[in-house]
């Protein structure tokens, strides 16, 4: 072995031990972050408005809907708005038909009925919405999405007095669902990286979070002064924490368990997976250098660990130094999605461990490069890479 070839061994290496310290301090962050307890005594229930900005979710919007109608809190003391973002499959009528037909409560607003074509998409139907609402809690989740009956319940009892924006999560399933393989490593791996992100929240470091799940205080949308100060991207909810952030006045929390959690529509091919996925990791580029620098680590590290894993094969490298390498890096990733599970109570996933690390790992790969080049696409609308306006 020349010295040029020991020299790039020990850079590859250096690079994955650097990884697994990194993950192994994700892991540690995890198991000390601590859900907020319960502060709001049923004589003090907020009011809370579930705004739910919507685009040709015709398939997915009644069980949604139904759903929100059917959570454990008090009637008169929440409201559901939903803001039609110029749907042309029929999701405002249904969404109509479900407010005069079933649950009263469900209000149906439309962007198209303002009369400017420039209205459009989530951040200006948020904002319309938000207007019309009268809670002092404002939940966001998406019309794909299916809360559990306790969301609203518990968002309220853990939004403490010193609270201000509370991150919740999602899963692709649900135990004994009936999911198919595809389905499972699509929520395990979801799961995962919110357990992630959960770990970067207790070292003080936010990285993402997700504008399926998201509840915060009518002020903290008051003083941004809406969701449209954020321009056009479809990352608005990266872009909200980000501002929450830099706004020291304002504390986040996150709340990582199965009372909270909803489900999502899993992508039904890899195709769909693929481009959902690149449109996710365009958004670290856009919103904040530490978000920037977790996804190059990971890129950089799934791209020598499948360095190595060829090396070992072609014989070029040991292949004991090789499945080292390996180890050194899945151990600590399997730690943090063992102790994911176990917040959400989700032990039916564990069978799933090594399939969704090879998953995770090829998908990395292939979509790396790519989201710093992509034309960002989304409900048939592409979108400027870098937002038109930031705060």
């Amino acid at each position: 072995m020349n010295g040029a070839e020991s020299f790039f061994l020990g850079l590859l290496s250096a690079g994955v031990l650097l990884y697994s310290l990194g993950a192994w301090a994700a892991v540690w962050g995890l198991r000390r972050h601590q859900d907020p307890k319960a502060a709001n005594p049923p004589s003090r229930w907020p009011v809370i408005s579930v705004v739910l900005a919507a685009r040709n979710e015709a398939e997915n919007i009644a069980d949604c809907l139904a759903a929100l109608c059917a959570q454990d809190y008090p009637l008169e003391r929440y409201e559901i708005i939903v803001v039609d973002d110029h749907s042309t499959d029929g999701t405002r009528e249904i969404a109509e038909r479900f407010g005069s037909q079933v649950q009263p409560r469900v209000r149906v607003l439309a962007l198209g009925d303002l009369g400017d074509p420039n209205l459009r998409g989530k951040q200006h139907a948020l904002d319309l919405g938000i207007r019309a609402s009268r809670g002092e809690i404002i939940a966001n989740t998406d019309a794909d999405c299916v809360p559990p009956p306790s969301w609203l319940r518990t968002i309220a009892e853990r939004m403490t007095p010193e609270t201000d924006l509370l991150l919740g999560f999602s899963q692709c399933d649900r135990p004994g669902d009936g999911s198919g393989l595809f389905a499972k490593l699509q929520s395990l791996e979801l799961i995962g990286l919110f357990g992630a992100d959960v770990a970067a929240l207790s070292w003080g470091q936010p990285l993402a979070c997700t504008g399926n799940n998201l509840a915060y205080r009518r002020r903290v949308y008051e003083v941004l002064g809406g969701f449209s100060k954020l321009g056009e991207t479809v990352h608005d909810d990266n872009l909200f924490l980000l501002w929450i952030q830099q706004q020291s006045r304002f504390q986040m929390r996150a709340v990582f368990c199965p009372e909270t959690t909803v489900v999502t529509r899993p992508m039904s091919s890899w195709k769909a997976f693929l481009r959902q996925r690149l449109r996710w990791a365009t958004a670290s580029a856009e919103v904040s250098l530490p978000a920037l620098w977790f996804a190059v680590v990971l890129y950089g590290t799934e791209l020598l660990v499948l360095l190595a894993l060829i090396g070992g094969g072609i014989g070029w490298v040991s292949p004991a130094w090789s499945l080292a390498l390996v180890g050194l890096k899945w151990l600590p990733e399997w730690c943090l999605l063992l102790e994911s599970l176990r917040r959400l109570r989700r032990y039916d996933l564990t069978r799933y461990l090594l399939p969704v690390v090879l998953f995770h790992g090829l998908y990395v790969v292939l979509v790396g490069v790519p989201s710093l080049l992509a034309q960002i696409e989304w409900k048939d609308r592409k979108v400027p890479r870098t937002p038109s306006a930031t705060t």
